[in-house]
């Protein structure tokens, strides 16, 4: 009986010990479980791509959370969602650092958020340069290089790609009449050669002015019938005179492919004036020229002189 009364006792005492024992451990908890409910962010550090958005939590809430970006321009909280705003959702807006914090009450958590830059290129490189991000300047890939046409006697050479202009005009592109196929100039230096030799000649001074046509084109004096006139200006004074013939007046209104050469003599025939010729005499006169392109006369003023002989075209 004694024997049974202890044992009761034993069995009561080792109840009540483990009833405590449990009371105990659910009033203070264990340390895991004190650490596993305090409030802490899913990542202390993350790195997110401009333009791009990236997700921090906040596990185990200790209340409402307020988010901060340390550098909005580098990062933006754009968006706060979850039980208790425990989400928030980030943006990166240029390339560089922010520090994002978790605040509950007093309590901060922080979190470093590195922004990587994204290349926008502009897609295409020109003809000095090469393709070029937008933002920051970086390049990729080489310049195209200029990519000129041919330049002609209307436009120099341009850039088939960016208009540039290079040079000035080409040359003219001659046929076999001594035509411009571009511009439908006549080639006048090699149509007409032309020079003043002395030949003077009894009491009376001559100039006579030799005109090859090399082109063999046809050529026509400016007035319909002759004789056909001229200023002659010498020893500074001018002359009204008239274009003859090798054997008189010229008759022709004008010459024909077959013509090479056409001369010209230049006299006065007043005998009160008399005056001397020399190697600085200029002779002035027109002449047209068929153009073949354009099925008319091209009219040309004609200045000669010893040095040489020069055109301009009339309209």
């Amino acid at each position: 009986m004694e024997k049974r009364k202890k044992n009761v006792w034993k069995a009561l005492v080792v109840s009540a010990a483990l009833v405590l024992a449990a009371t105990t451990a659910s009033w203070l908890g264990s340390p895991a479980e004190a650490q596993a409910a305090a409030p802490k962010l899913s990542k202390k550090s993350v790195s997110v791509k401009e333009g791009k958005t990236v997700t921090l939590t906040v596990k185990n809430p200790a209340g409402k959370v307020t988010w901060k970006s340390g550098n909005p321009k580098v990062v933006k909280v754009q968006k706060q969602s979850g039980s208790k705003k425990s989400k928030a959702t980030l943006k990166g807006m240029k390339k560089g650092t922010a520090t994002v914090t978790a605040q509950m009450g007093k309590k901060k958590l922080k979190a470093k958020v590195t922004v990587k830059h994204v290349h926008k290129w502009k897609g295409y490189a020109t003809c000095t340069k090469p393709d070029t991000c937008r933002t920051c300047g970086a390049k990729r890939g080489v310049a195209l290089g200029h990519s000129f046409t041919a330049a002609t006697c209307l436009k120099p050479a341009t850039c088939q790609r960016c208009g540039a202009k290079s040079g000035g005009l080409g040359a003219h592109a001659w046929d076999a009449n001594e035509i411009c196929s571009v511009c439908n100039t006549l080639n006048m230096p090699r149509l007409l050669q032309m020079e003043i030799t002395n030949a003077a000649a009894g009491t009376t001074d001559r100039v006579r002015v030799g005109m090859v046509n090399l082109g063999r084109q046809e050529y026509r004096l400016a007035s319909q019938s002759g004789p056909f006139p001229g200023v002659l200006k010498t020893n500074g004074k001018t002359y009204r005179v008239y274009l003859l013939g090798e054997d008189g007046w010229l008759s022709t209104v004008y010459g024909n492919a077959l013509s090479d050469e056409l001369c010209f003599a230049i006299e006065s025939f007043d005998q009160n004036d008399f005056f001397t010729i020399t190697f600085d005499a200029t002779l002035t006169f027109e002449i047209g020229y068929y153009n073949q392109h354009t099925s008319a006369f091209d009219k040309y003023s004609v200045t000669v002189t010893p040095s040489g002989c020069t055109f301009t075209k009339k309209k």
